[in-house]
């Protein structure tokens, strides 16, 4: 159950346990930090970003297949593997760790405080370096590239961050179908979880509030459900105005309104009344900041009409029962409110307003209906900021048993995602490569097996007289062609069990050299060989079955002979003289067609992976053009003569002398330059077409992330870097680029706003 921005109590692990006996539960503190190397040993790599620390207890480690025997005390830590080599640290060392604060309302929700440090540091001790096996890759995400995985201990790590007590990841294990681990945290839960609270007012009002501000829409239908429910919002615009005189900066409370009050109506209290000389029926302007999705603010005005006017006793309940925010509520000084909003330095210095708060403070200046506030102030971050409760035999208790029931604990978060099934589902459904390797390999292959009958044509040939010998005392030519199979057998089958171990080894050496002299070829992701006794029989046994194909190919041409042309110095170059046929054009005619119409293909319908099509085509074109050059070569061998005799002429005439070996060279070379070309063009230049928006690059020049969040407009982002600035908003996730080859099943999700 992950719920990083919306911390839980750690005790919850706890009560989870305690309801399902057969669960391993355990609660973690889960931030994104910094570490770096103390100043007196900084070097040019001496900091990692983006490193998840892990705050975690001992029920943490009983997950691992080799728990790790390690305590972690105050202003300790253990690193995994990777950590430790990128920062090149071992047990003991001193290392400087800085992690974000939790945040329990967004930093740019309106009204959300900008006070405080938004991270903590503190300089640690390496205790212990991580195996994987001792949980050391630790990650949530169905990713290949391993995390940077700091762990403190969970106590000590609540502390630095300010928060105490709570933790916003729970894993949990044992022989539990995840049904009834959900089930078990259904009945755990409380409000305190979710980040609801209930506050009770001597008048008999109850108030559901949030730690965010404002309330999950699920908890809002869920309230809204117990009979005498009512939302509220409260606001703060930037101005009321009343026939030239205006108050700055003042607080609007939107929720029940007075009877007969209608849309565009408001109430005013006592104290504006006076400061604006507003009457019931006078018109009042009301200035406000509308958040929009690229993270600004702009001004907006709405007109209402005064309903009435409301003592400030009157309103007295809406000071007691108004939302704390923090950076506002609890500074006595209009001039030290520190919000997520744009402020006028010069309004929060209004003496009148300035009296108005140390004397009155929340007491809202305005009232309005709810539909009004809501059409003005919703946002993506909700549209209720407390849902009040009021009526006979109602309690805090009955109210909190009657959330928690009607509340989806699955909905608001409280759920058990199977990660385990999904990293699997991931692997499984993995990009595989094998289709592109066994393109690639088959030409390859064929140049193996072109090369293999050649060599074994040149050391037939010096065995000529043999043949010729055998024929002459009467072994049929099927009798020959099977005693040299025979011979050739046992060298084959040697061949292809050293070329078994050989690949092996040869691969072996390949990847551990590549782990130590080339990592960022695969971003440093650990590449372990894997080998099994079947694949490797299967490879031999399909080599030495291709390898006598050639055998058997190149046996019966030599058998065909008669012994008088075997006893000849090279029978290869004994043949009558080749013929014009043009039935010759139709073997490769009919490789040319499919080729033809598999690139047509490609071209009109554009599939997802070009590697079968390229590849077909290229063995299909490799075909055809071996074909024409056999009809090619024997049209030229027609000619006995040349008129004028030249030296180009003699070498094709020397080129259709030995046709076979002629194209088995040209076949040779053809296979050589195919995999150069298709390898070369695989690499596409990524700086060709940089600027464009379609290119991968998107058209920008740098793509930075940050660890901690950056707040602001595109604007503010765009003058700390001087560069225009586009900014993401990043839900992390499961990466779904190259250097991931599984299935990303909740893959990270970057939104965009449209104006750039």
């Amino acid at each position: 159950m992950d719920r990083t921005n919306r911390p839980f109590d750690g005790r919850l692990a706890e009560r989870v346990r305690a309801d399902e006996p057969r669960l391993d539960v355990a609660a973690v503190l889960r931030l994104p930090g910094m570490l770096s190397l103390p100043p007196e040993r900084q070097r040019s790599y001496d900091q990692l970003n983006r490193v998840q620390v892990l705050g975690v207890d001992s029920e943490f480690f009983t997950f691992a297949e080799a728990p790790a025997a390690v305590a972690l005390d105050p202003q300790t830590i253990a690193v995994n593997e990777k950590t430790a080599r990128a920062l090149e640290i071992k047990p003991g060392d001193d290392v400087v760790l800085r992690v974000m604060r939790p945040n329990r309302m967004p930093l740019d929700a309106p009204l959300a405080s900008r006070n405080g440090q938004p991270a903590a540091v503190s300089v640690v001790t390496v205790a212990a370096v991580l195996t994987a096996g001792q949980l050391g890759r630790f990650s949530l995400s169905a990713n290949q590239l391993e995390p940077y995985n700091v762990f403190a201990d969970r106590s000590w790590l609540q502390g630095l961050a300010g928060e105490e007590g709570v933790a916003n990841l729970l894993i949990a294990g044992g022989d539990v179908e995840r049904g009834d681990a959900q089930r078990a945290m259904d009945r755990a839960w409380d409000l305190e979880d979710v980040g609801l609270r209930l506050r009770s007012h001597p008048s008999g009002v109850i108030q559901l509030e949030s730690d965010s501000i404002f309330i999950d829409d699920e908890a809002v239908s869920a309230a809204r459900e117990i009979a005498g429910s009512s939302p509220t919002l409260t606001y703060l615009v930037n101005s009321i105005s009343h026939d030239g005189r205006m108050t700055p900066y003042s607080f609007v409370q939107a929720g029940p309104a007075p009877p007969g009050m209608e849309s565009g109506e408001a109430v005013i209290n006592q104290w504006v009344a006076d400061e604006l000389g507003a009457a019931p029926g006078d018109t009042l302007d009301v200035a406000y900041l509308k958040l929009l999705p690229n993270n600004t603010f702009v001004e907006q005005t709405r007109r209402f009409t005064v309903h009435s006017i409301a003592s400030m006793e009157e309103l007295a309940i809406e000071r007691d029962l108004a939302p704390q925010f923090p950076g506002l509520s609890d500074v006595e000084s209009c001039a030290d409110w520190s919000i997520g909003m744009p402020m006028d330095e010069s309004r929060l210095k209004d003496p009148a307003n300035e009296a108005y708060w140390r004397k009155y403070g929340q007491t809202p200046k305005l009232v309005l209906c709810f539909d009004d506030a809501r059409q003005m102030w919703a946002n993506q971050f909700g549209s209720v900021t407390a849902v009040r409760f009021s009526g006979s035999g109602l309690d805090v208790a009955g109210v909190a048993e009657r959330l928690r029931q009607n509340i989806s604990g699955e909905k608001i978060g409280l759920d058990f995602v199977p990660v385990r099934e999904l990293g699997r589902t991931a692997v499984s459904q993995s990009m595989d490569f094998g289709g592109l390797f066994l393109g690639m390999s088959l030409f390859l292959i064929i140049a193996a097996l072109m090369l293999l009958g050649l060599l074994y044509v040149f050391g037939l040939q010096q065995r000529a007289p043999e043949i010729a010998t055998l024929a002459s005392l009467g072994f049929s030519p099927s009798r020959i062609r099977g005693i040299f199979l025979l011979e050739s057998a046992p060298t084959t089958v040697a061949g292809a069990v050293l070329g078994a171990i050989g690949g092996t080894g040869y691969a072996r050496l390949l990847l551990a050299g590549l782990a130590r002299f080339w990592p960022a070829a695969v971003a440093g992701t650990p590449v372990s060989f894997h080998a099994s006794a079947g694949t490797m029989a299967a490879g031999g046994g399909i080599a030495v079955g291709c390898a006598m194909v050639v055998v058997v190919a190149v046996l019966w041409r030599a058998s065909r002979y008669s012994p008088r042309q075997l006893f000849a110095t090279d029978f290869a170059s004994v043949s009558t003289a080749p013929r014009r046929c043009n039935w010759l054009l139709v073997p490769p005619t009919a490789a040319l067609v499919p080729a033809v119409g598999l690139s047509l293909g490609a071209w009109l319908t554009q599939p997802g992976s070009y590697a079968l099509d390229f590849f077909a085509v290229g063995a299909l074109m490799l075909l055809a053009l071996l074909g024409y050059g056999w009809w090619l070569l024997s049209r030229l061998g027609s000619r006995q003569s040349f008129t004028r005799p030249r030296v180009w002429k003699l070498a094709v005439v020397n080129l259709t002398r030995r046709r076979g070996r002629t194209l088995s060279v040209a076949g040779l070379t053809a296979c050589g330059c195919f995999l150069v070309f298709a390898v070369s063009s695989m690499q596409e230049n990524v700086g060709l077409h940089a600027s464009d928006r379609s290119s991968g690059t998107g058209g920008f020049a740098v793509f930075a992330e940050t660890t901690i969040p950056v707040t602001g407009s595109p604007a503010d982002a765009g003058a700390t870097i001087r560069a225009d600035a586009a900014p993401l908003r990043v839900r992390d996730g499961d990466d779904a680029g190259c250097l991931n080859l599984n299935r990303a099943q909740l893959p990270t999700v970057m939104s965009w706003v449209a104006s750039f």
